[in-house]
């Protein structure tokens, strides 16, 4: 192959959340024609990856930097940083509520959610059994008078910023008796 002189260091893209959990892959993108080296950091540790992108599972949870260098035939650099967070724990998600309970009128719903990296909205929602969704209220009451006699459920998701997801739910039995 023929090398052409070129001018422009190689471009280094790479478009990553803050937040990474632990089934993650980082796949940088680096745009040269006449790439002569690459070389990657995670936290200043040289580190060997292949074309499938970095995987972070063995990461430990906590803040993280990956620096990426790299180096065109011609001797031109470019090199970049990139902060982010592993979180591989789920949040927490605790139901206050009673389980398998008979009611007639309305479902008191009541939820903990605890995780060191909640968002500030769309961290928790509430799938009721008439198909409407529940957004960031950690207490809630559904009236259940329209509802026919029988078995229902709610479905309660949490994530944090990372997209761990947890889900759990909420059982209960009308009575209009």
């Amino acid at each position: 192959s023929t090398l052409t002189s070129d001018q422009d260091a190689p471009k280094i893209i790479l478009e990553l959340n803050k937040f990474l959990k632990s089934d993650d892959i980082i796949i940088p993108e680096i745009i040269e024609d006449n790439l002569s080296s690459l070389v990657y950091y995670i936290d200043g540790n040289l580190i060997q990856t292949d074309n499938t992108g970095i995987d972070i599972s063995t990461l430990d949870d906590g803040q993280h930097s990956l620096t990426i260098n790299a180096l065109d035939k011609f001797g031109l650099k470019s090199s970049e940083t990139f902060d982010f967070v592993v979180d591989k724990r789920l949040p927490s998600l605790e139901l206050l509520s009673q389980n398998n309970s008979k009611i007639s009128k309305r479902l008191d719903i009541q939820v903990s959610v605890s995780d060191q990296n909640l968002p500030n909205s769309d961290y928790l929602s509430f799938l009721l059994p008439n198909g409407e969704r529940i957004l960031d209220k950690k207490s809630y009451s559904f009236d259940t008078s329209n509802l026919d006699e029988g078995k229902y459920s709610v479905q309660v998701y949490t994530q944090d910023k990372a997209k761990n997801i947890l889900s759990s739910k909420i059982i209960f039995e009308i009575d209009h008796s």
